[in-house]
């Protein structure tokens, strides 16, 4: 049975624009429809034109929840379309935040460090500041997963 371009478009229509109930309506594989529309511009400006209809849709129901004040559609609507305008998703702002706070501990610990090896060193002598100097940069070379490490090779999970 050979199936018009018509008859398709009404199938389409008449089932939200979903291939697969299109097929079924139509008696056909969903496969056999896929192919026809995809190589009819007709069927899918058809196809494009039912599915940016229900993004229509969609978004004038998320105004709707908007302007009725509900926080999770207003929230939806920022994350999505107010970037440009600086609002981001919590996720994105706290990880953001989370590793400012990381490097900033890193290196006031570092400079802690410092510190007290000034305080070490200020009686030694410059053989013996040489030779801890030496140490420390052979030292910073060792990553962390190095010394998170265990004998057995398992890494550790590393404490704050």
């Amino acid at each position: 049975m050979h199936v018009t371009e018509e008859q398709i478009e009404k199938a389409l229509r008449s089932n939200g624009g979903w291939i697969s109930y299109a097929a079924y309506a139509l008696n056909t594989k969903y496969n056999t429809l896929y192919v026809r529309i995809s190589r009819s511009k007709y069927l899918s400006s058809v196809q494009k034109e039912i599915t940016e209809s229900h993004i229509d849709l969609a978004e004038n129901k998320l105004i709707e929840k908007i302007k009725q004040g509900n926080l999770k559609a207003i929230q939806f609507y920022l994350k999505h379309q107010g970037k440009n305008r600086g609002y981001v998703n919590n996720f994105e702002e706290e990880q953001k935040y989370k590793d400012m706070e990381r490097k900033r501990k890193e290196e006031e610990r570092l400079e802690q460090a410092r510190n007290g090896f000034e305080k070490i060193t200020s009686d030694l002598t410059s053989e013996e500041k040489d030779g801890l100097s030496m140490l420390a940069s052979a030292l910073s070379q060792i990553s962390t997963d190095d010394l998170n490490s265990d004998t057995s090779g398992e890494t550790q999970p590393a404490s704050d």
